[in-house]
Formats: structure tokens, C-alpha cells, sequence
């Protein structure tokens, strides 16, 4: 399915057929934009605030652990393979460290629905992290691009970063408290209520400032399941003295690999800033969405019914 719609998107597009118009090209970013914030609203509704607090520590966790871990791993494995610097290795890492959205919250939402799982919060679990996780890298990214154009790091760009994770969550939770005030106080059909969210939402996202395939055969390769491997380990780390088993700790961490939109959202920014590690980032960004993205689907969809317990 997902390689089915990474096609339909290919064949039309400027490099396969050419046909679609360049004004819906020039709007591409805002378009991808609106579908981050229709899944990451999707997720927020799916959770089970009860179940969160019980899983504690570990949802916290895997936040930010997972993608540090990919982060290191991409910096300390790219400087070899691919002869980039330590800034340009920190830039790709960036760029490929965030969990992907469009792949993990559809897949968590249905286990949740059909009870697989929830014994032990692990969807929730997921979708909690996945969400902060992106936010994370983002802020990451925005630092070491800075660094790039020799405006240097202070210690308040790294400051930022959980600022601007608790600051959001907290005009999320303010946002999302009158607006539940407003639902109980006036009857309106649920279709209206999802418009008047998602709106709402798009209103929070644009008072915010996000400025911020080649061939390259079996190096791109390892970068990638090399850093893979890093965050595999992040989640393991976040997992430790959880109840969880062996199988459901394996779960966990395939359904923490998948990469798509924020890859495909700032991959090609540092091309566009014209650093010269652009063309190496952008590529081994496309190839890991083209890689992850399906793989990580057909992992979780494959073998949730085997790792995971339902609920009866």
C-alpha cells in the first residue's frame, strides 16, 4: 500500500510524467504540512490519557532516546562511509531521526480499536512518543542548519528545544481544554467539531516559523540500517524495567523505524541552503523513506497479531 502511494506520487510528478502544475507543486510543503497536522491530531485523539500515566517514565523516554540514539549512530557511522563532516553527518541525522507519522498512527489507532496491545499501554505508548519525537528533531535540525551558516550554537538554541516541546504542549492541552468547555456547553454535529479543530490546529502551526536518487549503493544502505540499529536501541533503553515482554519490546521497536514525513518535509533544506553535504542528505532521505516506510508497515501489519496479546 505505501509503496503503491509513494508511486502514484513518482509516475505524476515532475521527474516521471510532468503533469502536475507547478502551482500545486509551489504549495507542496503546505500540503504535506496540513496532512502532518491532520495525523498528529488523529493521534492525539486516539490516546488514552488513563493508560499514558500508567506507562510513566518510558513514554517520556521514548520522546527524544530513540531518535538521540539514531542521531549519534548517523554520526558517528556517516563521517566514514559517506567522507562528511561531523556538522554534515549531525545534519543528515536530523533530517532522518524523526519516526514517521503517516505510517505509525494509523496502524497504532487500529490496534487500539481492536484491543491489541492496550493491556499494557503499548500503542499508546507509541503514539505518545511518535508525536514529541518529530517536534524533537525538528528543533534539532533547525540547530545544527544554523551552525551550518556559521551563526554558531549557543547554549539557548539547545535550550529551545524542550521549551518549545512544553511550550507547545501546553497551548495543545489550553487549546484542546476550552475547546471540550465549548462541545459540552453547544450541540453541534461532530463533523463540525473536526473542522473546528483541525482549523484551530492549522492556526497554532502557522504562528510557528518551520524554515528551518542518486545512486550511492551500499553506503547509503549501511547509514541508514546502521542508524536504524542505533534507534532500535534508544527504544530498547526506554523499555527497560517495563512490564513488557521480549515480543512486545521487538514490537515496539519495528514500530519505531518507519521514516516519510518529516524526511520528506526538510530533506531537501539543506540543498536548498545550498551546504554541500544537500545532495548526500536529500538522497539518503528519499531512500530511506522509500525503504522504511513500507518495510516498517508490513513489519507492524505482519506480526502485531503474533507479538501482541488482545485484550477480550
Amino acid at each position: 500500500m505505501r509503496i503503491g502511494n509513494l508511486a502514484t506520487g513518482i509516475v505524476p510528478g515532475p521527474y516521471v510524467l510532468n503533469l502536475i502544475d507547478s502551482s500545486i507543486l509551489n504549495i507542496s510543503s503546505e500540503l504535506r504540512k496540513i496532512a502532518l497536522i491532520i495525523i498528529l491530531t488523529r493521534a492525539g485523539l486516539g490516546l488514552d490519557i488513563t493508560g499514558l500515566k500508567k506507562i510513566g517514565r518510558p513514554a517520556i523516554l521514548m520522546c527524544f532516546l530513540p531518535a538521540s540514539f539514531e542521531l549519534l549512530g548517523i554520526i558517528l557511522i556517516a563521517p566514514g562511509a559517506l567522507g562528511m563532516s561531523v556538522l554534515e553527518a549531525a545534519i543528515m541525522g536530523a533530517v532522518l531521526a524523526a519516526v514517521s507519522p503517516a505510517v505509525v498512527v494509523p496502524r497504532m489507532v487500529k490496534l487500539m480499536d481492536n484491543g491489541y496491545g492496550t493491556a499494557k499501554g503499548i500503542p499508546q505508548l507509541i503514539l505518545a512518543g511518535a508525536s514529541v519525537d518529530d517536534v524533537y528533531v525538528i528543533v534539532l535540525f533547525s540547530t545544527f542548519t544554523g551552525m551550518m551558516q556559521g551563526k554558531g550554537a549557543s547554549i539557548i538554541n539547545f535550550v529551545n528545544i524542550p521549551v518549545s516541546i512544553i511550550l507547545g504542549m501546553g497551548i495543545g492541552i489550553l487549546a484542546g481544554y476550552l475547546l471540550a468547555m465549548y462541545f459540552e456547553k453547544i450541540h453541534i454535529r461532530d463533523t463540525v467539531k473536526v473542522l473546528l479543530i483541525l482549523s484551530i490546529s492549522f492556526i497554532l502551526v502557522a504562528t510557528v516559523n518551520i524554515n528551518y536518487l542518486g545512486n550511492m549503493g551500499i553506503k547509503a544502505l549501511i547509514v541508514i540500517f546502521g542508524a536504524l540499529i542505533f534507534r532500535m536501541a534508544g527504544v530498547f533503553v526506554c523499555l527497560i524495567k517495563t512490564e513488557l515482554n521480549k515480543k512486545e519490546r521487538l514490537f515496539t521497536m519495528m514500530a519505531y523505524t518507519p521514516k516519510a514525513t518529516v524526511q520528506a518535509a526538510i530533506g531537501g533544506i539543506p540543498l536548498a541552503l545550498n551546504f554541500a553535504c544537500g545532495e548526500t542528505v536529500l538522497t539518503i532521505a528519499v531512500l530511506a523513506i522509500v525503504i522504511t516506510a513500507p518495510l516498517g508497515a508490513f513489519a507492524m501489519d505482519l506480526s502485531y497479531k503474533k507479538l501482541l496479546r488482545r485484550n477480550e
